[in-house]
């Protein structure tokens, strides 16, 4: 049974293809830390109470070399050296799927998203499919993208430190000036994606539309700056709308530069 901190909705919904994973690494890692660090609460209130000072006891010095004292010693550092290969192991799974690999190379679609003070400019590809051509789609501070679609994010910076975040997708990046740096990443199907912003909005105690009022073909999700960039950190959230396949294409057409009909 796989656990993750979404299941008490402790975290946004978890709409990429390996947001799952992340999440269960952070379920992981926070319960073999929970659970030690209650167990050593209670032996530290345990050896308060049991040796605190008494009257006409002359005080214990406990040198750590007998037999029962070292086992004590060695028998908790064995628990956490082994619950640390087991988070080792485990988060160098996610980090090698999630940092390491970028799979689909031949069939992914290309965005470029550009950091400044204090906006972003995304870069979608027209109807040819590629970006770098004359029917790019610039956006500011809005990413468009095809739900169930590999992408494949190019970073850039034009000033200073920004870090891209989606907090759905359990994306995060720095984006370093004078670098490109590419991220992936898949969305689950359009359906799971629709179904999960209708039950944020229904989540919401005014009866209100977080980020607005999605048509039937698109869902819009919170796209972050989490690094401080400035005065105008604050201000720097976009959206990431996510589009059926239909709806995804239906917008290239209406918002590419290039008319096909043009003499």
């Amino acid at each position: 049974m796989s656990f993750s901190f979404n299941t008490f909705h402790w975290m946004p919904a978890s709409l990429s293809t390996y947001s799952d994973s992340i999440d269960s690494l952070f379920w992981t890692i926070s319960t073999l830390m929970g659970v030690t660090g209650v167990i050593s609460f209670f032996i530290m209130m345990y050896f308060m109470i049991a040796f605190k000072r008494k009257e006409g006891v002359k005080a214990q010095y406990i040198g750590g070399d007998t037999g029962k004292q070292l086992a004590f010693v060695y028998i908790i550092l064995g628990a956490f050296v082994l619950m640390d290969l087991v988070i080792d192991v485990n988060t160098h799974a996610v980090w090698a799927n999630v940092k390491e690999s970028l799979p689909g190379k031949d069939v992914a679609l290309k965005v470029r998203s550009i950091g400044q003070q204090w906006a972003w400019t995304f870069v979608h590809p027209g109807k040819d499919g590629a970006i770098g051509t004359d029917d790019d789609i610039s956006m500011v501070n809005e990413l468009h993208i095809p739900a169930n679609t590999m992408v494949h994010n190019e970073l850039e910076s034009s000033d200073v430190l920004h870090s891209f975040s989606v907090p759905i997708f359990r994306i995060k990046q720095d984006v370093i000036p004078g670098r490109i740096i590419t991220t992936w990443f898949q969305t689950k199907s359009f359906d799971t994606v629709k179904a999960a912003k209708n039950k944020m909005n229904n989540d919401m105690h005014d009866g209100g539309a977080l980020l607005g009022n999605d048509e039937a073909g698109y869902s819009t999700f919170d796209l972050q700056c989490t690094e401080m960039c400035g005065v105008g950190h604050g201000i720097m959230s976009a959206k990431i709308i996510i589009h059926s396949a239909e709806d995804y294409a239906n917008w290239v057409n209406a918002n590419s530069p290039v008319n096909e009909n043009a003499e």
